[in-house]
């Protein structure tokens, strides 16, 4: 789906490297960039400008500081040249020679707080923007996820990813630091596993005493569980800037060494190692399926799954909104816009803003690419809450007050674009001089369900009913009155109805019918010639579904939230309770 970083640098470098035959070690610089956590996103920034400035002089200063991976994500960069636009075209030209590795995500998500679409996202929007730069690592990137779901594989397949590099929640049954993972669709990737963490590599001792006992812990820490003769040392941890010292390390280990070295690589270059060496052993590892949340080897953090659960369910309703509402409404528009409006531009008028004949079409273009931006944005808004120290809330404070304004962000804009999407439609669909109700069904199947309208009122009307495309009338009732404002004599009412067989992943649009006010309360309350038979039903809104047994005059109150139904509630008993009944 999306193209290898371009270049042969990796596959040259793995081919001097399969040649020997004694344990090398493939030593990875990088960071671990939480963009928000201890401290809130600023301060973290101000970091980030540091560290961004002495890599990137370290990276130009020392050829021999070969490669640098910023923490499989996109989203520092762009967090950096906000600050330092000056910078991008030494960034571009790092990403392009393959020393500053960045992506395949935008950020490093929790896994299980996001949903579907976001973990789809997350990987478009983070290749999309590592290619605008140079290009990314088509490597899978999790490092530091509490616990993986079991559908990743399939989703990293789906762009083409067939590697991954993952740590938390690796139980006992996996012995060794590669190995095949299936999702349930069948989906397989290579895994790659940090057996103790991202980390190993944090300090680089000067004295020979002190680098061979440092040595030693290291081959102590990966060696066991390699089943090739590569193995992966991080240099690296959370917040940490580049060793410069590091290509000093790495020549006095290798004087030292008889039955190993060290080379200093990047995770593709890893992955492309212990393929080669594996060959067609690789299709011998061990087959793992399902999720990981075991916390014996490592902690998965399970207390975040409940903390601050307002961030989990705001999370929800934003991608919600976004994937069921918002993208579906603005791809009905765009369809209806360059289907209709070279043919009908008197009826797209009300939504281009006058705009008619042969700019119609370009305009309509306009509109799309304005709807496809402020949607890119809100999604952009909505993964920034999507890092594993954002959205399960184990961060401080300050920093839930930027996380609800992301939330905020990202729900205006996908609500925004929803309602022009609708009115748009609306507009097109309603007969000239008629008020029209459009109800949308987001669910991929026909759904009949209780709506609630806000709908202006003519003076001295009311609405009576709503009438569909084949004729049939729909009650409507008065939920609220009320005015605009205090001066404004404009009377808006908010009404509910049962909108019939609305078709799944549709719309339909019903008209208004306005009668005299004293005609509809002549009808309603008195029973005068002319009122419609309505078959009794239940009352219901949201959360609660409540019917009426006419002969026994009790209530039955279903929970649509659990589905438990309370039969025979209302019943009053008058008289002197029977003996032994309290």
């Amino acid at each position: 789906m999306f193209p290898l970083r371009a270049g042969s640098h990796q596959e040259n470098r793995a081919e001097t490297h399969l040649a020997k035959a004694k344990r090398t070690f493939v030593v990875v610089s990088h960071t671990h960039w939480d963009r928000e956590w201890y401290s809130p996103f600023e301060e973290f920034r101000a970091r980030l400008v540091r560290t961004m400035d002495g890599l990137l002089e370290l990276l130009d200063r020392d050829p021999e500081y070969r490669h640098f991976v910023l923490d499989g994500q996109t989203v520092p960069l762009d967090d950096y040249l906000e600050i330092r636009p000056d910078r991008r075209a030494d960034i571009e030209r790092l990403v392009r020679d393959g020393r500053l590795v960045i992506g395949p995500n935008y950020m490093l998500a929790d896994e299980f707080l996001i949903g579907g679409e976001a973990h789809i996202r997350n990987l478009m929007t983070g290749i999309r923007s590592a290619r605008k730069y140079g290009g990314p690592m088509m490597v899978g990137y999790s490092p530091d996820a509490f616990g993986h779901i079991m559908h990743l594989p399939a989703v990293l397949r789906g762009f083409g990813i067939d590697s991954v590099l993952i740590w938390r929640g690796v139980g006992d049954n996996v012995s060794t630091s590669e190995f095949r993972w299936r999702a349930p669709d069948g989906s397989e990737v290579l895994v790659l596993h940090f057996p103790h963490g991202y980390g190993g590599l944090e300090t680089l001792p000067e004295d020979r005493e002190a680098l061979l006992k440092s040595i030693e812990n290291m081959r102590s820490r990966v060696e066991p569980y390699a089943t090739t003769e590569y193995c992966l040392v991080p240099n690296g941890t959370d917040h940490m800037a580049a060793h410069d010292g590091l290509p000093r390390f790495i020549k006095a280990a290798n004087e030292v060494l008889e039955d190993a070295e060290l080379v200093h690589g990047d995770y593709p270059m890893y992955v492309d190692l212990v393929k080669r060496a594996l060959g067609d052993r690789q299709n011998e590892l061990q087959v793992v399926e399902g999720e990981f949340r075991n916390s014996k080897r490592s902690n998965v953090l399970a207390g975040v799954l409940s903390t601050r659960i307002w961030t989990k369910q705001r999370y929800q309703h934003c991608e919600d909104l976004l994937a069921r509402y918002a993208e579906p409404a603005a791809a009905w528009t765009h369809m209806l816009r360059t289907a209709s409006l070279p043919a009908r531009p008197e009826v797209s008028k009300p939504a281009l803003s006058g705009v008619e004949g042969e700019r119609a079409p370009q305009a309509a273009c306009q509109r799309t690419a304005s709807d496809k931006g402020l949607l890119r944005n809100a999604w952009r808004q909505l993964l920034q809450n999507g890092p594993h120290d954002s959205v399960t809330g184990c961060s401080v404070d300050s920093v839930y007050v930027d996380v609800g304004a992301r939330f905020n962000h990202a729900e205006q804009a996908a609500e925004a674009v929803t309602f022009e999407s609708q009115r748009f439609i609306a507009e097109l669909a309603s007969p000239p001089g008629d008020t029209c109700v459009a109800v949308f069904n987001p669910e991929n199947g026909p759904r009949t369900d209780f709506c609630t309208l806000r709908l202006p009122v003519p003076e001295g009307r009311e609405p009576h009913d709503l009438i569909d495309a084949n004729g049939r009338c729909i009650d409507v009732q008065v939920i609220e009155r009320g005015h605009h404002s205090p001066r404004d004599g404009r009377e808006r009412i908010v009404v509910g109805f049962v909108a019939p067989d609305v078709p799944g992943y549709g719309y339909k649009v019903m008209r208004v019918e306005y009668v005299e006010r004293e005609e509809r309360s002549g009808n309603k309350e008195q029973g005068e010639q002319g009122t419609r038979n309505r078959e009794p039903g239940p009352i219901e809104n949201e959360f609660f579904r409540v019917s009426a047994d006419r002969t026994a005059g009790t209530l039955t109150v279903e929970d649509k939230t659990t589905g438990a139904s309370y039969a025979g509630l209302n019943r009053f008993v008058d008289g002197v309770l029977p003996a032994g009944v309290r």
